[in-house]
């Protein structure tokens, strides 16, 4: 058997040219940093809908996942402005105790927080 064969994948590998340099003023539009600045005020449709159909706000504390509003989407769960308030009252409690996961039981729904 041939070494050079078993270990030879050099060859396999495309060489690439050292000497490419990018050409100097070739920005043709906003930088990545500024494109991600703009972006990160943006609420997902998800994340407006509930807003909108609870009546809430972000202050709140009470933040759902994109995964978790599209369950309760799904499954045709709401919560009042009421009820946002008093699960945002109990994850303050539970937080003020040290929990960093907790189960909590509202109006026939069960949520981890």
């Amino acid at each position: 058997m041939d070494l050079k064969k078993v270990t030879g994948f050099e060859s396999l590998i495309p060489s690439t040219p050292t000497g490419i340099k990018k050409p100097e003023g070739s920005n043709v539009g906003p930088s990545f940093r500024d494109t991600l600045d703009s972006m990160g005020t943006l609420q997902s449709p998800a994340k407006q809908g509930l807003a909108q159909q609870a009546g809430i706000a972000a202050k709140d504390g009470v933040k759902f996942s994109n995964h978790a509003i599209e369950r309760m989407r799904t499954r045709g769960i709401s919560f009042s402005p009421e009820d946002i308030s008093r699960l945002s009252e109990a994850v303050g409690k539970a937080a003020a105790k040290g929990s960093k996961d907790s189960l909590i039981l509202m109006n026939e729904s069960a949520l981890i927080v």
